[in-house]
C-alpha cells in the first residue's frame, strides 16, 4: 500500500489530500500547523470524502489523521477528469460528493 503524508498549514492543502485519497493511497494528515478553526473544516471536508468515497478515518493523535481508502493505489492507477470547484457555503459541498460519486477528481 502507498502512503502519503499531507502536513496541511493552511485550508488550500485539501486538494492534496482529496489528490491521494481519490487514487487510493493512504494518507497521514498532519494538522499541527493550522488554527483550531481550519483544522476542523479540512477535518469536515474528509469526512465527505471518505462518506462519497468509502473508506474510513482514524484519529491518531488529536491533530493527526489517518485516512485509509477502500481501494488501494496501485502503480497502474489511471488519471481521470479533473475539475475544480470553490464552494461558496456548505450548501455547495453536496456538488463535492457528486463529482467523487462520478468519479471525477476535484
Amino acid at each position: 500500500m502507498i502512503v502519503e503524508r499531507v502536513c496541511a498549514r493552511d485550508y488550500n492543502d485539501v486538494q492534496h489530500v482529496g489528490h491521494y485519497f481519490c487514487r487510493g493511497v493512504l494518507v497521514v494528515m498532519d494538522l499541527t500547523a493550522m488554527t483550531d478553526e481550519e483544522a476542523r473544516q479540512l477535518v469536515d471536508f474528509c469526512a465527505g470524502l471518505i462518506c462519497a468515497r468509502g473508506g474510513d478515518m482514524e484519529r491518531l493523535s488529536p491533530k493527526v489523521f489517518m485516512l485509509v481508502p477502500s481501494v488501494s493505489a496501485t502503480p497502474s492507477t489511471t488519471t481521470g477528469i479533473v475539475k475544480r470547484l470553490r464552494p461558496r457555503d456548505y450548501n455547495e459541498v453536496l456538488y463535492v460528493g457528486h463529482y467523487f460519486r462520478e468519479g471525477i477528481w476535484i
